[in-house]
């Protein structure tokens, strides 16, 4: 049975949890990525996905008709904002967890760890639907 290791994501893009709501948007954009993982060294901590920033950042910040209160909303913290107590697999779990923890818990993706903790890649829906073609293909 193939196993996550040879379908994961390896670069996975990071942050620390310091990092502020406008530097995470940024590394978003220039990235296009949906999600980063906070991580302390190769500790994950937690995610931030795009629609945790549109929550958060007021939608007139960074525009002419902004004021001092949206504009702070820009400095909030990836710690602060950060969804904890991620759902994890490991490189040599099988595909087919994966597809379980998404379907089942109604996720897009799963960070894999090594550890307990060390991030070492990434598992998306679309992974698994690339992989699904390959076998269907052959």
């Amino acid at each position: 049975m193939a196993q996550l290791k040879d379908i994961m994501i390896k670069n996975v893009i990071v942050a620390a949890p310091e990092y502020k709501l406008s530097v995470l948007e940024k590394m978003m954009e220039n990235k296009g990525v949906g999600h980063i993982f906070i991580t302390q060294g190769t500790k994950l901590l937690g995610v931030i996905s795009d629609g945790d920033i549109k929550r958060r950042k007021s939608y007139l910040a960074g525009t002419d008709a902004s004021n001092y209160r949206e504009e702070q909303t820009l400095n909030t913290l990836a710690h602060q904002i950060m969804t904890r107590n991620l759902i994890t697999l490991g490189p040599d779990d099988e595909i087919i967890e994966a597809v379980n923890k998404i379907l089942g818990n109604d996720i897009h993706s799963v960070p894999i760890v090594k550890d307990g903790d060390k991030l070492v890649g990434l598992v998306t829906s679309s992974d698994l639907l690339k992989y699904l073609k390959s076998l269907l293909s052959e």
